[in-house]
């Protein structure tokens, strides 16, 4: 594949601040011992010590899938004994997070997702926000599943509203 990152970085590297747009063409990664396929993607990005890693205007496509995303993820800031202020990147860090997907082939978004050996077909939409800590989250969405197969079995719509509190996701209204 293809990536170009065209950007700007200022300062000194322990208080480095990065902005960019990113752009890439068909590419193939490993996230941990998954493999994960893109045909696009384009985003804005800055990160700071401080600040954190913001994202806006990410699309990510895979055959019928297109992943809007946008977020902020922000660690907190300890001042030690002496007075001298740090910033934690750990669990405690703020996230800011939302994604929308229309229309999507399940297969496409499970490519994007790296979970390609899951047998379940159809097309999907998905919408979500998060706010809080990574340790503390709160949200919610929506998730709808149309025509497909799931585990060897048909179906012809399913559908769920997402609520996420604290680490755990529920979902409720199921349909």
């Amino acid at each position: 594949g293809a990536l170009q990152l065209n950007g700007t970085a200022r300062g000194a590297v322990r208080d480095l601040d990065v902005k960019g747009h990113v752009q890439a063409e068909n590419v193939e990664f490993a996230l941990g011992t998954t493999d994960v396929s893109m045909d696009s993607m384009t985003g804005d990005a800055e990160y700071s010590p401080d600040g954190g890693v913001a994202i806006s205007d990410s699309t990510i496509r895979r055959g019928s899938a297109v992943l809007h995303a946008e977020g902020s993820l922000v660690p907190h800031r300890e001042v030690s004994k002496r007075g001298v202020a740090s910033y934690v990147w750990d669990s405690g860090m703020a996230v800011n997070a939302s994604v929308e997907l229309a229309d999507g082939a399940v297969a496409d978004v499970l490519q994007i997702a790296g979970q390609q050996g899951v047998p379940v077909t159809g097309t999907i939409e998905l919408n979500a926000h998060v706010t809080g800590t990574l340790d503390n989250m709160s949200g919610g969405g929506h998730v709808s599943l149309t025509g497909g197969v799931a585990y060897g079995e048909p179906y012809d719509s399913a559908g769920a509203d997402l609520v996420a509190q604290g680490r755990d996701i529920e979902a409720n209204n199921v349909v």
